[in-house]
């Protein structure tokens, strides 16, 4: 783990290495910052909806870190609001080729959240990618079928599985982008589980991850089965976990899930 100079920043830094690159290419992570917030066109019931979520996560982001074993401080200990605003503060400055959000950027759909979110991305300006969570599912940021961001020699694909299933639509999507010659990043919410990986995963409950031998329904175990054997595939960015799972879904096939923005994590992966 690298700090950045503000002690809120929990910075991790990963090279993915795929032959046959032109150049390099840098993504900036981020997952799971779960906003609360209201302001001041909300109704008082959505203000207090915002202020119980909010005491919520700040209890659950300490006790996460702490299962984790990861860095946990007081600098921390600000809003979701608060935390909204560096990250998109650091990914200005980074100024990445692709700033990936893998979903629960919202703990739950308000007009506040919306509105909020919204400013921020608008403020960020560069090039974003996001994909929807169990907890912002439908919050109109995202695509539904498979977002895709083509460089001159790579895609990224943004797949929506926060309801831990996909559409036949984006199946369909996904294996025509298999069989194509540009490698392939996927950027999901929920990690899969397969026979890799399950020495990691299993250690969770069933509830953090798409498990190829037990899908809630026959799309989501081929969407598994697609990841674990697509040649094509040379990584998956996730979210979901809240703590930071480096795994492989199969060899040579890294599936990284981040930690949580409430603790300050962000992910900065440079492709080469």
């Amino acid at each position: 783990m690298k700090i950045c100079r503000d002690p809120f920043y929990t910075v991790l830094d990963t090279e993915l290495v795929i032959p046959g690159l032109r150049r390099q290419y840098k993504i900036i992570h981020i997952t799971d910052l779960h906003l609360s917030v209201f302001d001041e066109l909300s109704t008082e019931e959505e203000k207090q909806k915002a202020i119980a979520q909010e005491g919520f996560w700040q209890e659950g982001r300490e006790r996460v870190a702490r299962i984790f074993n990861e860095p946990f401080d007081d600098s921390k200990r600000i809003s979701s609001h608060e935390i909204l605003d560096k990250m998109i503060s650091f990914a200005k400055e980074e100024d990445p080729d692709l700033l990936v959000m893998t979903g629960d950027m919202l703990d739950y759909i308000s007009p506040a959240g919306i509105r909020t979110l919204k400013g921020a991305l608008e403020e960020y300006k560069g090039r974003v990618m996001f994909v929807e969570g169990n907890h912002d599912e439908n919050c109109g940021f995202a695509k539904n079928d498979v977002d895709t961001v083509e460089f001159e020699d790579l895609i990224l694909a943004g797949v929506n599985n926060g309801s831990f299933t996909v559409s036949s639509r984006q199946l369909s999507q996904l294996k025509t982008l298999c069989e194509g010659t540009k490698p392939l990043i996927i950027v999901q919410h929920v990690p899969v589980m397969t026979e890799k990986n399950k020495s990691v995963l299993s250690r969770l409950d069933k509830y953090y991850y798409i498990d190829k031998n037990a899908p809630k329904d026959g799309n989501a175990r081929e969407f598994a089965e697609l990841e674990e054997n697509c040649e094509n595939i040379k990584a998956v960015f996730c979210g979901h976990t809240h703590g930071f799972l480096p795994m492989e879904l199969a060899e040579g096939r890294p599936e990284y899930c981040g930690s949580s923005a409430l603790c300050g994590f962000v992910h900065r992966i440079t492709v080469k």
